[in-house]
């Protein structure tokens, strides 16, 4: 695919915190809907926008009308820290890091465009780009359906099932950070947020 980027991935501000929960409390009135467990996020996401050591994340598709407002398509949260629930010794001493609190938008216009794939593989791009150190991705999923499509779908490895810090069955998963240049034709990003000082760079 060659011209503009179609997508945009950066941080979230608290300007973006009204739209933000919004978009949440939708996707999470759809899952409910679709019978996909829910733990409620907008709190729990919006706390995170400004803390140390998390990037809120959001993505958006890039209109071609000049003043308009892009359209929220997902959100996702990167942690330096992974919880420590379900995970044993040895993999907490492994350099990782945590996509939690990922959402994608519901409408059937946007399936083909595969959001939470999209996401999933900007931050393994991130990670390795701007985090060498690190080996692992990890996240947790508790819907036994959402977890086979992001090991299927979106190359996430099934680790174990366990109980999370709330106590809630979950299946931890991870993935191995790992450059995607392929993104550059799809998803813009914020100079310097990979470390570059050229303009919007596209990953």
């Amino acid at each position: 695919m060659h011209g503009q980027p179609q997508f945009s991935m950066r941080p979230a501000t608290v300007n973006d915190n009204g739209r933000l929960g919004l978009f949440i409390q939708q996707r999470e009135a759809w899952m409910r809907n679709a019978g996909i467990p829910v733990q409620p996020g907008v709190l729990r996401v919006l706390s995170y926008v400004e803390a140390a050591g998390t990037k809120v994340m959001v993505l958006e598709e890039l209109g071609d009308e000049p003043g308009r407002e892009a359209e929220l398509l997902g959100c996702t949260v990167l942690k330096h820290k992974v919880s420590k629930a379900g995970w044993m010794s040895a993999e907490r001493r492994e350099r990782a890091m945590a996509m939690e609190w990922t959402y994608s938008h519901p409408a059937p216009q946007y399936r083909q465009d595969r959001l939470g794939q999209l996401m999933t593989w900007w931050v393994a791009d991130y990670v390795a780009r701007r985090h060498a150190d690190v080996e692992w991705i990890r996240s947790t999923v508790r819907s036994p359906s959402l977890g086979k499509l992001a090991r299927e779908r979106d190359g996430w490895q099934k680790v174990r099932e366990a109980d999370d810090e709330t106590f809630a069955w979950v299946h931890l998963i991870q993935r191995e950070p790992r450059q995607l240049d392929a993104l550059r034709t799809l998803v813009a990003t914020p100079t310097g947020l990979f470390g570059d000082s050229t303009g919007a760079r596209r990953v």
